[in-house]
Parts: structure tokens; sequence; C-alpha cells
């Protein structure tokens, strides 16, 4: 069938890398196949050679399209074809079949070049064309000089600009103007260094809105090594940096009035001193107290407070320089940092306008509120160089401002340091002062007038410090209620006096416990029930009971107060008013709160036994008293005179060193014994 000079040339193509097979065009039989045919089918030469080509391949409908095409043709070149392989695996290959005449028989010659490898690399690079396309991150590739070679989806999406717009443009098509150059020049040394690049940009849109991207710049390298590409993957975190600066504000800022909080003051009054330090300049400091909220909250409730402390804060921030900070430390307390000015007297100025704008009215709910301020100013460097020295200063100066005046201001002196460092050693020496037995209660005998028959005692705290010695009650006392450690020592008070008072009642048949109580006890909703668990525990009835208040809660917190007063009352406890007369509209409290016992205030007491002329303010008083069915107690009796006189104004019951010093639990014991029953 082959000739001679054919089986030659048959000989060489089987050497072929190239798969290569010989078929008659008539029925389709194979005539030859060299063995890398049968290496790429894997199927056995013999099995091949006098058998059909057409079942080698896979896709039927492609057989014959390429049948028809050859038909037509005469030849098909470079066509992917799937062929069966014996094992049932497929086989990529391109194929090329050529038409020939060979002796009598018209034939057809075809190489198949296996392409399996391609045709992964292929998909495998479709895949990742793909991915890059529909990734949700911007993907960039630039040539060596930043030139834009290509952009995905994503990056039009993000940046507004399209494909078109973006190649052959740099990245710069996207600077905000908001960067540092430093950002841009360290991201070009690491990547023409070879190194990657990892960072934030915040870049403008097509739109002109800023956004942020994290973004990963790397060289791409070729074969030899060098740097032919770079390639940016950046991911859009705008809504991170704006969550992450909400946190951030929130973390620094007054959620109420939006001002800096005490964290971000500090900060800003660390960089005030810096700032002053080189440039030999004033840093004023002001702390200022916002008084009357408290009012405002028990009268029109708390949202009716918030609103004052806004509407104080914003006329604040319209008095100051933009430079200057207004922060908020608390609920009623506020930071004031002035800079940048030659004196502090300067600063002054900035006070008065404050001052001013606490005397107008606040319109809330359609009712005008007045408030007050107290403001404490120290200075940078003159009375110190710390933020939180200085701050301590103010502090001390808010607290004698005019002796506590409100609406007036003071600068901080040497002596309020040494003021507020005393009273700082006895806040925290009050510290567990009862746990260590430092505090007792002592108890001044009342007595009946003229018969001097013992009544009731006033029960009063006293403090023997191991070190300060007796410590008075003007000096702890005061203290212990700006820092609310008034509460676990009143109620200790009551517990201790409550005792008492049960033993002597048994023992005289009759007795009257007065014990003051602190305005601070009134902020709190569960004094009532924590006065009737005490008389319960110690036995002692509601009757023997005086609570003891001043005009200074009835002038603090109006409707509270009257509230607790009133359902006290309703327990047939006793209700006294403490040093009457010696604060603000008496008379005005006397309508208004329901009292069983007025105590006139010693420094009455003190002038009744001098010239008549001072006696008729003390017969008032106890006229005035007995006309509101009070029981009138004179505070203070040190001189028979004084009794006489008292008495015979109509007061009954008497109280001072004239029938006994205040004195320790076992000295009373032993003066109720002496007294005896009757």
């Amino acid at each position: 069938m082959l000739d001679g000079e054919l089986k030659g040339l048959l000989a060489v193509l089987d050497e072929s890398p190239v798969g290569i097979s010989i078929s008659r065009r008539a029925d389709g039989l194979v005539l030859y196949a060299n063995r890398r045919f049968s290496d790429l089918i894997g199927v056995a030469l013999g099995e091949i050679v006098g058998r059909p080509a057409h079942r080698f391949f896979v896709d039927e409908a492609q057989r014959l399209r390429l049948v028809e095409h050859l038909g037509r043709k005469g030849r098909i070149d470079n066509v992917a074809v799937p062929f069966r392989r014996s094992d049932g695996s497929t086989l990529w290959a391109m194929l090329s079949i050529h038409g020939a005449r060979f002796g009598d028989e018209d034939v057809n010659v075809a190489w198949i070049f296996d392409i399996s490898e391609r045709r992964q690399t292929e998909r495998r690079l479709r895949l990742l064309s793909a991915a890059v396309e529909q990734a949700p991150v911007t993907v960039m590739v630039t040539d060596t000089d930043g030139r834009i070679e290509y952009v995905n989806r994503a990056f039009s999406e993000v940046s507004g600009y399209g494909v078109a717009e973006a190649i052959g443009q740099t990245p710069r098509l996207l600077n905000s103007g908001l960067m540092s150059p430093k950002v841009f020049r360290d991201l070009w040394k690491s990547i023409t260094a070879g190194s990657n690049w990892q960072g934030e940009l915040c870049n403008r849109k097509k739109d002109g809105a800023l956004f942020w991207e994290h973004a990963t710049v790397s060289p791409i390298k070729d074969d030899s090594g060098s740097i032919a590409h770079y390639l940016a993957v950046k991911e859009d975190i705008t809504l991170r940096k704006d969550y992450e600066s909400r946190l951030e504000h929130q973390a620094n800022h007054d959620q109420l009035t939006g001002l800096p909080n005490r964290v971000l003051a500090m900060d800003r009054l660390g960089q005030a001193i810096a700032t002053a330090h080189r440039s030999g300049k004033v840093v004023v400091v002001m702390v200022v107290i916002l008084d009357g909220i408290g009012k405002v909250n028990d009268s029109l409730g708390f949202k009716a407070g918030d609103a004052a402390v806004v509407t104080f804060s914003q006329r604040v921030r319209l008095a100051m320089r933009k430079s200057d900070t207004l922060a908020r430390l608390s609920g009623n307390e506020f930071l004031i940092i002035i800079g940048d000015i030659e004196a502090p007297a300067m600063a002054e100025v900035f006070a008065h306008r404050i001052l001013d704008d606490c005397r107008q009215s606040v319109t809330i709910e359609g009712r005008d509120v007045f408030l007050s301020a107290r403001i404490g100013m120290t200075a940078y460097p003159g009375d110190g160089t710390d933020p939180l020295v200085l701050i301590r200063n103010a502090h001390a100066a808010t607290s004698r401002t005019e002796e506590g005046k409100r609406n007036s201001f003071r600068f901080f002196t040497p002596k309020l340091d040494e003021e507020a460092q005393a009273r700082l050693k006895i806040e925290s020496s009050l510290r567990g002062a009862v746990e260590r037995q430092e505090m007792a209660v002592y108890y001044q005998p009342i007595v009946a007038a003229g018969s001097r028959r013992l009544i009731g005692a006033e029960a009063l705290l006293r403090w023997t410090h191991p070190e300060l010695g007796a410590v008075g009650p003007d000096r702890f006392i005061p203290v212990a209620e700006a820092s609310d450690l008034i509460i676990p020592l009143s109620d200790w008070v009551l517990r201790r006096a409550c005792v008492d008072a049960c033993r002597w009642r048994r023992a005289l048949g009759q007795f009257k416990l007065a014990v003051n109580f602190s305005p601070r006890q009134f902020r709190n909703i569960d004094l009532v029930e924590k006065i009737l668990e005490t008389l319960e525990d110690s036995g002692l009835p509601k009757e023997c009971l005086e609570v003891e208040v001043t005009e200074r809660l009835l002038m603090g917190s109006h409707n509270n107060a009257k509230i607790i007063l009133d359902t006290i009352r309703s327990f047939d406890i006793s209700l006294s008013i403490d040093d009457f007369g010696t604060g603000y509209s008496s008379l005005g409290y006397l309508q208004n709160f329901r009292f069983d016992t007025l105590k006139i205030d010693r420094s009455f007491v003190k002038e009744v036994g001098g010239p008549a002329s001072s006696r008729p303010l003390a017969g008032a008083i106890i006229e005035m008293a007995r006309a509101l069915s009070m029981e009138v107690v004179a505070e203070g009796v040190e001189t028979e005179e004084q009794e006489r006189v008292l008495a015979d104004l109509g007061c009954h019951l008497m109280q001072g060193y004239l029938f006994g010093r205040p004195m320790p639990v076992a000295d009373f014991d032993a003066l109720v014994a002496a007294t005896g029953v009757g």
C-alpha cells in the first residue's frame, strides 16, 4: 500500500515529539500513528492503526463541524480539541489537519500538540482575572513610572473614575491634598527598593468626596528579578474610619454638651503649657462651678436641668476665644483653659463675661430659671507647672470665692493651697475613722427652763485623731459633706444615738433625742426608710426622735426637702429647724414647712442678757413660734441671766454650757442616773 520511500519518511516521523497520524479520507481508518500520538491518546499503536480515528473525539458535534470544514477548505489549523484517553481522562490538544495524496490514496495528516497545561494555565488566569475584576477591593497596576495600566471594577465604583479615565494617569489622580508628603516619599522609597508598603490613605473621589483606603503596594518583578510593575491593593475603610472617629469623639467629649471631657481637657492643658513654655506667655486655668442645677432638676426635671447646662455651655463658648478650651468635668463643673496671654489679670475679663452670662435668665419650658457660678482661677507658671496641680489650685479657689458667694471669682493663693492640703488630709483621715474607733457620739442636755429637769439631748459627733488630736466639727463636717462621707457618718450617729436614747427613755420615762441631718442625706430617696429601720432596730419610739435640719437644706432643695420632711412628720417623728434666723427668708420657710420645734441660734441668745434693746428680737421669735404652735429651744445658754430672761420671754426649753457641755455617753449615763425618774 505504501512504497519504500514513504516508509522511510514515516520512520522519521515516528521520532517526532509531535503526535502525528495519517488516516484514509474515504473511511477515516488510521493508516499510521507515531509513538507520540500513541502516548498522548494512551492507546497502543496496535489498537490505533486500522481503526477509525473519530472514536477518540469527545465532542461529536465538534467533530462533525471539523469534518465539514475540512471538506470545504481542505485543511484545519490550530483548533483546540478534547480527546478521550483510554483511561477515561480527557486530553486537550491543538489539532491541525492537512489533506494529502500518497500514491493512490487520499489521506488526512493530523498533528496534535498537548495543551493541557496551557489550558490549565489559561483557566487559572481567567479565574484570577475574574477574581481581580470582581474583587470587593480596589486593584491597580502601574508601570515603573507610576502610569496606570490596569484598574478593576471596584476602582471605578469607589473612586467614580471610569477605566478609560484612569488608564495612563498616575495615582495622583486621587490625591486629596490632606496627606503628608512624607507618606508618599516613604511609599516610593519602599517599593522602589523592592519592599512592600502598607498604610492608610485619605483620597478624593471624582465628585470631590473624601474617602479612606488601607493600601498595600508591592513591586512586581520579571523573570530577571527586575521590577516591571507595581501592584496596589486597596480596601475602602471610610466607614471604619468614621466609626473610629465617632468612638474617639465619644471617648473625649461630653455626651450632653459636646464639650471636651476631662481626658481631652488634660491633653489640651498639657499642650497649652508646652506652648506657653516656648513663648514665655501665661496660661490661666479656670474651674467654674455652676450652681442652681439641683433646683432645676428638682422642680422641672432632669431634662430641664440638662437643657440649662447646655444653654450655659453655649453662652460661655460664645464669650471665649476660639483658641481657648471649654470642657465639662462633671455635672455642674466646667474647666476653661485660656492661653497665650501676657498676665493672669488679663483673664479677669473672661471671668466677668461668664458671670454676666449667668446673671441672665435661662428660659426652660416657658419658665425663667436663674443660675449662678463660682469661678476659681490659677495661672501657669506662677502657681504651678503640672496640669493636675493647676486644676487642684483652681478647685481650691472656687471654695473661697468670697467665702462661697455666688457669681464671683477668685485667684488661687498659696494660703488656699495650704487649706486645700489640710482639707485633703482631713478627708483622707475621715475614711475609716469609725472603724478605727476615733469617732464618738457626745450628748448635750436639753432641759426645762426653771426646774432644769432633763428633757432630752442633742446628739453631736466628735472626732479624736491620733495625730491631729480633737478635730472640731467646724473643720471636719464641711469636708465630710463635700465628699459624701457625711452619709455613712450620719447613719452611724443615728444608730448609736437611738440605742443610747432608748436606754435613757427607760430610765427617765420620757426622752427626746435631737439628731442633726445633713442636706446631703435628703438626696437619697431611701432616707425615710432608713430612719424607720433604725428606730425599729433600736426600739426607740418614733415620737422620741427629732430630726434637726438647718435653713441651708430648705434653701438648696425646696421641693424634695418638703416631700421628705412631710413624710417623716407623717410618722409622728418631730421636725426641728436649727440656727433659726441666720439664713435668708426664714419667715417664708416657716410658712411653707411644718416644724415642731424652733431652735434660737446662740447669736441671739448671747445678747439676751445684755442691754434691754436686744431682747425684743428674741421675744418676737418666741412669740412667732408660739403662734405657729412650735416649741422653742434656746441654744448656747451660758449664764443664769440669759436663762431668766429667756424664761420670762416664754422659752421653756434650753440648751447650753450652763446646763452641761456635750459629754460622752458614759458621762451622760451618769447624768441620767443622777436625775432619776420624774
